[in-house]
């Protein structure tokens, strides 16, 4: 069975959130994913293998272009924890990592194109 969930993201109002992890949904539905103190706009996620690491765009309107966010948790039964933007600068979204985990996949606006780019993951990435 794969980990790759269909995951729904809510956008969250601005409060001190408790520490819940997501509800897996019956076949053919749908639950809110938690990531604490988080409150922006959430988007487009990519799910590791193991379900420890969370990829996905984040865009706070008014405060810039969108960036590729990382949140983690230490079990797949907790929630994830605060998540830390990528060192991947410019308009970027839409994470996708390779087979082996190793490479991020994205694309980027530039000059109103889009064109895909790929990243080299460090370890603690």
């Amino acid at each position: 069975m794969s980990i790759l969930r269909h995951l729904t993201f809510l956008v969250l109002a601005n409060a001190c959130l408790p520490a819940i992890a997501e509800t897996v949904p019956k076949p053919g539905q749908e639950a809110p994913v938690t990531v604490l103190g988080y409150s922006d706009h959430a988007m487009e996620p990519f799910v590791t293998r193991d379900g420890l690491r969370l990829y996905f765009t984040r865009w706070k309107l008014g405060s810039g272009p969108p960036a590729i966010w990382l949140a983690r948790r230490a079990s797949s039964d907790a929630a994830f924890a605060r998540p830390q933007r990528l060192p991947i600068p410019g308009f970027v979204e839409a994470p996708a990592l390779s087979p082996d985990e190793q490479l991020l996949y994205f694309h980027r606006k530039t000059g109103g194109r889009y064109a895909l780019h790929v990243f080299a993951l460090e370890d603690d990435q």
